[in-house]
């Protein structure tokens, strides 16, 4: 279990080490763009003017910066979700984590960018519409329930420190997953090399919906 949980562990780290060296670069080579800016743009003119003054003479490498940003902040953003997904952790904790870590690189972003700030917000707010609407839709075609029968592990948890929070995860696990009270789920816990997991198992023949929850009055 603990193997299990280190590689895990060193999955997520290169994940993140990965993505804050690309946003590294990104923004090394977006600061050597818009540091140009005072070079093509007439001091005291409208935004409207400077934006289109340097539109026109750095429009191809703007062009290429704006799309290599959409993306790269649609990577970090599809990344992010996935680990939201597949954590144990806390899920408020967790996102209110997410929201500033993607929060921090956005405006660093929007820093660099100088006049252009608007323009990377809009491709933000984008990029997080379309996922959202790719993983609404997903889950709708490609949604599915799956049966399991009396005695199945459902659900594995990560390890804890104590006995008492393994106990208090377990209790919310189930009531996560039981939301709507049918009462067909079971767990133990059990120690491995000092840490405490939990397991979740059915005491029924279970149908759960792709989302690991219970389907509305769905009756075996």
């Amino acid at each position: 279990m603990n193997l299990r949980k280190d590689r895990q562990t060193l999955k997520l780290f290169l994940g993140v080490l990965g993505i804050l060296i690309l946003w590294l670069v990104y923004n090394l080579q977006a600061q050597k763009l818009y540091t140009e800016i005072q070079d093509f743009v007439t001091e005291g003119a409208s935004y409207v003017v400077r934006v289109l003054e340097f539109t026109h003479f750095r429009g191809e490498a703007l062009l290429w910066m704006l799309i290599l940003y959409f993306v790269l902040v649609s990577m970090t953003n599809i990344f992010l979700f996935y680990i939201f997904k597949k954590s144990t952790y806390n899920k408020k904790i967790l996102l209110s984590y997410i929201i500033l870590f993607d929060v921090v690189l956005v405006s660093i972003t929007c820093v660099i960018a100088n006049l252009f700030w608007p323009v990377y917000l809009l491709l933000t707010l984008l990029s997080i519409l379309i996922i959202a609407a790719a993983v609404h839709v997903s889950s709708i075609i490609w949604g599915k329930t799956v049966t399991y029968n009396k005695g199945d592990v459902v659900f594995c948890s990560e390890g804890f420190e104590t006995e008492d929070i393994a106990k208090n995860n377990l209790n919310k696990k189930i009531k996560d997953i039981d939301k709507n009270g049918i009462s067909k789920l079971s767990g133990n816990i059990f120690e491995d090399d000092d840490m405490y997991y939990f397991e979740i198992y059915v005491n029924d023949k279970t149908i759960l919906d792709n989302k690991g929850e219970f389907i509305v009055n769905e009756k075996i």
